[in-house]
């Protein structure tokens, strides 16, 4: 077998969206790779200005995609509390957070009023992986409290001041009164004293008394069970008590950190199973605060049948009298890392977002600059790194999407010429006088540009200007942009009324930045590639061809994806790293006998001494561009270190698939072995 390590590359995920912000996650301070972490975005504060204006009603529309701009992570997030009107929601997506220094982050696709929800019950459970045993968000306001897990450990009784409508610290929260105020999960999450687990809740309290956050404690001698929550006898701190009898048996265990001030914190407590108070943790708002053990006498069974509850302990003596939210158990001991991070990220300091990056430069002195795919949202003027304020006033559409507005004062005299205007790669240049004077990029793209009418009946255009002063009455080839011409119209957008100009086209010039997108997937068995059934699956980065049985040819195939829009193309190479090699070094598979520029149907090696063409790989590609392969079904070329193209386009290329599949086989002369080796896919782009 070998394997095959392509490269990434970064595109618009689906041009259905309008609209998307980059949200980076804040991982400074990270020591290690947080696995599958629950990622909490606060769309509230979090998400950029214009997010509410152009989301659907519901938040129907919004998909959460991978930093690679292709992964689709919606089937394992969910939104909490989402409401448009309000401008108000948070957004839950499980994501692996990596350590300090490197660069994590998601994009949040929105503005596509026809597409449906891609959240359910079914996404929220795969928010949480398999260590969470429940998840209660708390935000019900009525009926049953969810549990938001796969185990589905759901309120069965609830007697509460105020459920779910109390103002919480993600969304709603539960305010317990005291008195018999409680959630019931029924007799669940009956923890052994060897087994680890965490808890975790947000609490705001004053109290001074003792208080369950969580509890499976027995009220009544002997006390048996586990409970979470604030201190009676050592107020203002954490406690936990994991008890075979409470008095004789048990551990009891306080935390140092004072919690009763009446603002919001994130109480944590982890046990390691070694039924003894050195493996209990105590952590307030993401750090340490172990305080002292006064009873580490446990060594019986700590198993009851007793009801999990929130904030009671079966009797209103142990009642709590506090907010709650964000209750969460887990089945093992969570990392100080992990629940320094999680304090951060669900306090809405787990990262920030920003929108699709436009940047400025030699703007005209005086010009108020206005960049956004919204029109009107302030960005960061590269020169001064303050935002430009100003009327929006010119806007120009590529193709689906707006890339860029400006303002213009009418009354100045100012030198367009040198603007430009950078997003994502994607480059135009103004000359603006109450009309255009050139509007360059990649030849062949189409532009829809919006002007201001400033109550005016026409508008001048002079294709030839290149400054204001060239802007006359007399200007060469000048003419008036009226509706009369099929291609204008009066629209309005906001309270501003914008001549349209639409079908205009670009010949090039300055331009777009040549950019260019790739992907490799894999291919399944008995799947018919340019005239071959491959034997055996694959997927993106591994060709596993198993075991081979001589003069018995393997197929194995992977699809390619390529654009750019270079006007001249792009060329894509394979090549082996190294020879395929087997683990004794003196072992090898030879390229396929044949030239790339003329390939070949298959046929058997034909060496008899080991290791000399008693074993052959070669490649096939369906890319009839590639000179020699416009009548390449069926037929192979050497696969070497040397590299052979596989896709080739001589211009623009808006997109193209192709199968390349690869061929191996061997002799009986040729030794058995384990033969692997690395793949090479490079994709040049032609200036």
């Amino acid at each position: 077998m070998f394997y095959i390590f392509p490269s990434s590359s970064f595109a618009w995920w689906d041009s259905s969206w309008q609209y998307r912000f980059k949200y980076t996650i804040d991982n400074s301070g990270v020591g290690e790779t947080l696995t599958d972490f629950p990622l909490h975005i606060d769309l509230t504060n979090d998400a950029p200005a214009h997010f509410w204006a152009y989301v659907a009603a519901g938040g129907t529309d919004i998909r959460v995609i991978d930093e690679n701009d292709s992964t689709n992570l919606s089937s394992q997030a969910h939104l909490e509390g989402f409401d448009k009107a309000s401008s108000k929601g948070h957004l839950w997506v499980k994501k692996t957070i990596t350590t300090t220094g490197n660069a994590d982050f998601v994009w949040v696709y929105y503005g596509n009023s026809g597409a449906s929800s891609a959240f359910s019950d079914t996404t929220k459970q795969n928010t949480y992986n398999n260590n969470y045993a429940g998840v209660w968000h708390l935000d019900e306001t009525s009926g049953t409290h969810y549990d938001g897990t796969t185990n589905n450990k759901d309120s069965t009784s609830i007697t509460i001041t105020t459920q779910g409508s109390a103002i919480g610290q993600i969304n709603g929260c539960d305010l317990f009164g005291g008195n018999s105020d409680s959630i019931s999960m029924g007799d669940v999450l009956d923890f052994e004293r060897t087994n680890p687990f965490t808890f975790e809740a947000w609490i705001k309290n004053s109290a001074t008394h003792q208080e369950p956050i969580i509890s499976k404690l027995a009220s009544s001698s002997p006390n048996n069970g586990f409970e979470f929550g604030y201190n009676a006898s050592t107020p203002n701190v954490l406690y936990f008590a994991l008890a075979n009898n409470y008095s004789t048996n048990a551990i009891v265990a306080y935390g140092s950190k004072a919690v009763n001030d009446g603002i919001w914190h994130y109480a944590v407590v982890s046990y390691n199973g070694s039924s003894n108070g050195s493996g209990v943790n105590f952590y307030v708002d993401g750090s340490l605060g172990n305080g002292s053990v006064p009873r580490n006498s446990l060594s019986a069974t700590t198993l009851t049948a007793y009801d999990f509850k929130i904030g009671y302990r079966s009797s209103t003596i142990y009642s709590g009298n506090s907010n709650v939210d964000e209750v969460r158990v887990s089945n093992i001991v969570r990392s100080a890392e992990w629940v320094e991070f999680a304090y951060k990220s669900d306090g809405g300091n787990g990262g920030s977002s920003e929108d699709t990056q436009y940047i400025i430069s030699a703007e005209p002195t005086g010009a108020d600059v206005v960049l956004a795919s919204d029109w009107s949202t302030n960005v960061d003027n590269s020169a001064t790194g303050e935002g430009q304020t100003g009327v929006v006033a010119v806007g120009v559409q590529n193709e689906s999407y707006r890339i860029a507005t400006f303002n213009a004062d009418f009354d100045q005299s100012l030198d367009w010429s040198d603007l430009t205007v950078d997003s994502d790669g994607s480059k135009a240049l103004f000359h603006y006088d109450g009309g255009f004077t050139s509007l360059p990029g990649s030849s062949g793209s189409t532009y829809t540009l919006y002007i201001p009418t400033n109550n005016k009946p026409y508008i001048r255009i002079c294709p030839d200007a290149t400054s204001l002063e060239e802007v006359t009455s007399a200007c060469s080839n000048g003419y008036l942009l009226t509706t009369n011409d099929i291609n204008v119209s009066k629209v309005i957008e906001g309270e501003t009324e914008y001549y349209k100009v639409s079908g205009l086209s670009s010949t090039g010039g300055e331009g777009e930045d040549p950019s260019i997108s790739f992907s490799v997937i894999g291919v399944g068995a008995s799947t018919v590639t340019n005239g071959i059934t491959t034997s055996v699956g694959s997927d993106y980065n591994t060709l596993p061809f198993g075991n081979l049985i001589s003069n018995t040819p393997k197929y194995m195939a992977h699809y390619l994806s390529a654009s750019t829009n270079a006007n001249s193309g792009y060329t894509v190479y394979v090549k082996l790293l190294n020879t395929l090699q087997g683990e004794y070094p003196a072992n090898m598979i030879d390229p396929f006998d044949g030239s790339w520029t003329t390939p070949q149907a298959w046929f058997s090696p034909t060496g008899s001494v080991p290791n000399i063409n008693t074993g052959w790989i070669g490649a096939n590609t369906s890319d009839t561009r590639v000179s020699g392969w416009s009548d390449g079904s069926g037929k192979f070329g050497p696969l070497s270190t040397i590299s052979h193209p596989v896709m080739y386009s001589s211009t623009i290329d808006t997109g193209t698939n192709a199968y390349v599949t690869y061929a191996i086989e061997t002799n009986v002369h040729q030794p058995s072995d384990l033969y692997m080796g690395t793949i090479i896919y490079n994709i040049l782009p032609t200036y």
